[in-house]
């Protein structure tokens, strides 16, 4: 959504836990009375910027009824002042909670309940998709690390099973697992002895593999490298994060075996 609005910068606020009134302070500023050395609101660092709140539900309620009034008028108002100030930030919110639920619990306003409800969108738990479908999340998530150059060792079959029987729910924890268990195999390659199923063999193809994953199965072209430098369907299905069966059947299509 922020890339597609063209604006710059963004600013993540993660809240954890409960909010007091710091965090309507880093929001929105106090009445200069009250502080008159305090640096730019997000609000007016952001001014042409996006501002996404995560776990909005943490804000406390004075926050809340602030925030739901400058999504609805684009006016916003410093903390203890009745000073009015403009603002073009856009706001986007989220929550791993059902918010007619949070509303009920009086977690979150009826003000700002009703300003979220007009443009949301919902996700569903990965718990409620096939594991098809989130080994392919997770091809995505793995392809996405690579591109961003955070890590170069790719996810294995073990690896993803290994997700999978934990069972996560919530796609950002997925993405958050997938990078951390990413980078501490990358780490390990830097350390250790480079194995011949992976390292011995890194190269500009094998690299352009790893990015693709299941995907580079489709091309013929590559496949036949890869068969080429390995000459293993283990080593290959390793590298691509597949199954044995699957490379065996490429080859076969490819007549490389």
């Amino acid at each position: 959504i922020h890339e597609i609005s063209l604006k710059e910068p963004l600013y993540i606020l993660n809240l954890e836990g409960k909010q007091d009134a710091q965090c309507s302070i880093k929001l929105f500023g106090i009445n200069t009375l009250l502080q008159q050395q305090q640096e730019p609101c997000l609000f007016e660092k952001l001014n042409q910027g996006t501002l996404f709140i995560k776990n909005v539900e943490h804000l406390d309620l004075v926050t809340q009824h602030k925030l739901a009034y400058f999504i609805r008028y684009g006016i916003y108002t410093p903390l203890k002042s009745e000073q009015r100030r403009f603002s073009n930030v856009r706001i986007i919110c989220s929550t791993n909670e059902n918010t007619q639920s949070l509303l009920q619990s009086k977690q979150i306003i009826p003000e700002l309940y009703q300003e979220l409800q007009k443009c949301s969108i919902s996700l569903p738990s990965l718990l409620s998709i096939t594991q098809e479908d989130v080994c392919d999340l997770m091809d995505g998530f793995v392809y996405q690390a690579i591109q961003n150059n955070q890590c170069k060792v790719p996810l294995t079959i073990k690896d993803k099973d290994m997700l999978l029987q934990k069972r996560i729910e919530s796609f950002a924890e997925l993405k958050q697992k997938i990078n951390s268990l990413m980078l501490s195999k990358t780490e390990s390659v830097k350390e250790e002895t480079l194995t011949p199923s992976l390292n011995n063999h890194l190269s500009s193809e094998l690299e352009l593999a790893a990015q693709l994953g299941k995907h580079a199965l489709k091309d013929q072209k590559l496949m036949t490298v890869l068969w080429s430098k390995l000459g293993s369907q283990s080593k290959i299905a390793e590298i691509l994060g597949v199954n044995r069966s699957s490379v065996n059947r490429r080859c076969k299509d490819y007549n490389l075996i």
